[in-house]
């Protein structure tokens, strides 16, 4: 009996140490850094980097090596950065790029990911709005957009800088919010959304068509200003997409996504709701709910509007750019990290709203820190924990001399996953953690009924499936790692459209597929609710 007590007690001691957050590494800077950082490997040697730009009294952008904290490579902006970066592969030669708008220096960058070169700076009138990328017109050239002051959009070539087009959204506001990529006509291409920050009071939410940037639709019913993106998902399961974004008018606005309409909408007491929503299945009900900060509360909805849970954070502390979500504590649900504007880091249980742990880092910096500023996620040491990368600091202004920022990587937890390195989540800025994204994140093997594995022109897939003919509904569908599926490699089994070339009928559940079009990288097949994993060389 004893040594069972003892192995319990081991076993719960163990459990009680891995819960305990420890601080990895820090990286120190003379300033703030606002909106969030974006880490992907940028130099190929299998580990993390991070990368995040810092405000007046700095001007520079960071790259760190996630494993250890220490300087790949820095560059100066000439001003100051107040843009969530995103890492991309903008020019299809299989190496990723950093994009980052300028606000006080009115241009957008292209760093190369791996050097921090500029590849292309393309002049701008000035952004706070996060960029996103896409092929909107189907002319297989992928573009960068992102909004701008004096209220206008731009589209730029993502390979060269050059501007596509730019239109105006409204002549007395600024478009602070990321335009989020989302399917809002069926058409075919990619459609995008915007709201306002006004300076009449006449806030709008539009929708455009990512053909030929035409307005689709406007909401005019906001009272107050936009300044973080939106969030897009599927909440009702009736085949036509919501977006959910806050208001300063106190209201977390869900729209239908084809005509703009509000579908419902939430208060909490009035207080204004400024941050990005996020969207993901915390309960494992198969159902979606929405996580959201307003004020000084983090709270928790279903898909219908009605509450789920809230939490409020000590002494008033806010919340300004949202939360992000992974398993921290090792039981398989989804948790919610944040940090607030008094250097207070918080992890909370995503099915109820409990605190996990805290860590004051005002208090280990030993003077204030403001978080304004939403975590990464990632094992990023590869020690088989989860860490949080987020940063914090101090800035006044005009006196901007006395201004100061540190970057922080912690050890979180004995949780799996999965990965957050985007502010949003993604290139699209949707915020939406889907099941199949988590199902990927799962999937640990390369694939043995993929071949080849790895692959450049064709694979050949066998159905995960008994009988020689496919089962009638089945879907082959590819998607990245991010979750985000590819429309042109996806259908259902036995049609011949596409890229998806099935020799279904005679040898009865193989099928060869052409993915000599996808960028080099991990992806998954799926079939029916199985993933399987191949390398796209």
């Amino acid at each position: 009996m004893k040594k069972i007590y003892l192995i319990l007690f081991l076993m719960a001691f163990g459990n009680l140490h891995s819960q305990i957050p420890k601080i990895n590494w820090t990286y120190d800077t003379k300033d703030n850094s606002f909106g969030q950082s974006a880490s992907a490997d940028l130099d190929g040697d299998g580990y993390l980097e991070i990368v995040f730009s810092n405000y007046r009294n700095d001007g520079y952008i960071y790259c760190l090596n996630a494993e250890d904290g220490s300087l790949l490579w820095k560059k100066d902006i000439g001003g100051c950065g107040d843009v969530a970066p995103l890492i991309v592969d903008a020019d299809d030669d299989g190496n990723l790029e950093v994009i980052l708008p300028g606000s006080c220096n009115p241009k957008t960058f292209c760093f190369n990911g791996k050097t921090g070169e500029i590849k292309w700076a393309a002049n701008t009138r000035g952004s706070d709005s996060p960029p996103t990328m896409a092929d909107l017109d189907g002319d297989g050239k992928q573009e960068i957009l992102h909004g701008e002051f004096t209220g206008y959009l731009i589209d730029l070539d993502a390979k060269t800088g050059e501007r596509n087009w730019e239109i105006q959204v409204d002549d007395s506001c600024w478009v602070q919010t990321a335009p989020t990529i989302c399917n809002i006509n069926n058409d075919g291409y990619p459609d995008f959304v915007v709201a306002t920050w006004s300076f009449r009071k006449k806030n709008i939410i539009v929708g455009y068509s990512g053909k030929d940037h035409s307005v689709l639709w406007k909401n005019v019913e906001a009272k107050n200003y936009f300044y973080h993106g939106t969030a897009v998902a599927d909440l009702n399961n009736d085949g036509i997409q919501e977006l959910v974004l806050g208001c300063y008018d106190g209201n977390l606005y869900v729209l239908n996504a084809q005509n703009g309409i509000i579908t419902w909408k939430y208060s909490f007491n009035n207080f204004y709701t400024a941050s990005p929503a996020v969207i993901a299945d915390l309960d494992k009900d198969g159902k979606y709910e929405i996580i959201f900060s307003n004020y000084y509360y983090i709270t928790a909805l279903r898909n219908d509007g009605k509450l789920y849970w809230t939490y409020e954070i000590k002494d008033y502390g806010q919340c300004f750019r949202g939360v992000a979500l992974s398993d921290i504590d090792g039981d398989n649900y989804l948790d919610v990290v944040f940090g607030d504007s008094y250097g207070v880091l918080y992890t909370l249980k995503g099915q109820t709203g409990d605190t996990i742990w805290t860590m004051d880092l005002a208090k280990q910096y030993g003077d204030t820190i403001d978080i304004d500023h939403a975590p990464l996620i990632a094992d990023f040491n590869k020690d088989g924990k989860t860490d949080i990368y987020i940063y914090g600091g101090f800035a006044s202004y005009p006196n901007v001399k006395d201004n100061y920022g540190r970057a922080y990587c912690i050890t979180a937890g004995i949780g799996k996953g999965p990965q957050w390195l985007m502010f949003q989540l993604n290139k699209e800025r949707n915020s939406f953690l889907s099941n199949d994204y988590l199902a990927i994140e799962e999937e640990k093997d390369i694939s043995e009924s993929i071949s080849p594995n790895p692959a450049s022109d064709y694979i050949t897939v066998m159905q995960p499936s008994e009988g020689s003919k496919p089962s009638e509904g089945l879907k082959i569908e590819i998607y990245n790692i991010f979750g985000e599926k590819n429309p042109t490699l996806s259908l259902p089994i036995g049609e011949g459209t596409g890229k998806v070339l099935p020799n279904g009928e005679d040898l009865g559940g193989v099928f060869k597929i052409d993915v000599s079009n996808l960028a080099p990288g991990v992806y998954f097949i799926k079939m029916g609710n199985k993933f399987e994993k191949f390398i796209k060389l």
